[in-house]
């Protein structure tokens, strides 16, 4: 199907909200300064820090896609896997495309998910930084085996914490910007985390995966496998990490494409947002959830990835999401910015 709310990349909808109420609404009553937060730039990656402790980083050189590598919690708890980074014991070492978190999806029938068959996301020049909104900016372009740009992307990682927890918000944006798009319905993509395995819901033994802490719910209700596919505003796993209590809550924005979008979000802890693949979730039929994008139209999608030092309740993820649902595009904090 078209995009019927894609725009021209030159006409931007705005939403105007003052700086006062913007600030007020986008973080929790508890937050600490966020000037507190240090970003760093260093070769091959940018790395995040709160105060002095690294909370992620984001690595974009010598792979063929980025993503952000490690990423601690508060107490400075690793919330994902290590592998295929690095080798841990008690980690399975299945799916190497799951790099701890990263987006990927298959456009044109390119796979730009596992990126193989010579399928690459490459970022252009350095990242940019603007270290008074806690952001890291980059623009990539999608490129075929034959070394042709299919589309672009421009996405931001804004970093921020509060008493209780800390949080990634992703706006990504993909760009026709070479001609016009088919975003294929699968299950496999688009905005991704892969959990630490201590979150898993299911041991396996023969990858070295003995024992599992990990429960999942949604904002619906559901609990266990079950979440996976169905269309839901929030999904939290949690349980302990190395035995100390942790949540992962990965939140849909109210304004994206699709909200509620539809979860890939498995029992070996994969969990991502993807609004495309009904054919597999929903049972729509071949099809049925592919997009069609003409050159010059962009699709923008929001996500947070928020972290806990607890296992928390299906109302703490309620208040995350109502918290997260007003703040704004960055494109409006700009335009607001520019009128002041």
């Amino acid at each position: 199907m078209p995009y019927e709310n894609a725009r021209p990349i030159k006409r931007c909808q705005l939403l105007l909200l003052t700086v006062p109420l913007l600030i007020l609404l986008a973080f929790p009553t508890t937050a600490i300064a966020q000037d507190d937060i240090n970003i760093e730039k260093q070769v091959g990656k940018v790395s995040v820090l709160v105060g002095d402790e690294l909370f992620a980083a984001y690595n974009f050189r010598d792979t063929n896609k980025p993503f952000l590598y490690p990423v601690l919690g508060p107490n400075q708890t690793r919330m994902t896997r290590d592998f295929p980074m690095k080798e841990t014991a008690g980690e399975a070492d299945d799916h190497p495309h799951h790099k701890s978190i990263w987006i990927g999806h298959e456009i044109n029938d390119i796979d730009f998910w596992t990126c193989r068959g010579g399928a690459s996301i490459v970022v252009g020049g350095e990242p940019s930084i603007d270290a008074s909104k806690n952001r890291i900016t980059a623009n990539s372009r999608w490129i075929d085996a034959e070394k042709q740009t299919i589309c672009t992307d421009k996405t931001i990682w804004t970093f921020g914490f509060d008493d209780d927890s800390r949080w990634i918000d992703c706006e990504f944006c993909l760009i026709a910007s070479e001609a016009s798009l088919k975003i294929n319905d699968t299950k496999e993509g688009t905005v991704a985390i892969r959990t630490h395995p201590d979150l898993r819901l299911k041991a396996d033994a023969d990858r070295g995966v003995n024992a599992v802490f990990g429960k999942a719910t949604n904002s619906k209700g559901t609990s266990g496998a079950k979440v996976w596919g169905e269309a839901a505003s929030w999904v939290a796993y949690s349980g302990t990490i190395d035995s100390t209590p942790a949540s992962i809550l990965i939140l849909d924005h109210p304004s994206n494409f699709r909200h509620p979008t539809t979860w890939h979000a498995r029992d070996y802890g994969l969990v991502a947002a993807n609004p495309f693949g009904l054919a597999a979730f929903q049972k729509l039929g071949a099809g049925a959830g592919q997009v069609a994008l003409a050159k010059g139209q962009q699709l923008k999608l929001r996500y947070r990835f928020q972290f806990f030092a607890a296992e928390i309740s299906a109302e703490q993820c309620d208040q995350a999401f109502d918290r997260f649902a007003q703040t704004v595009l960055t494109s409006a904090e700009d335009s607001d910015a520019a009128k002041n």
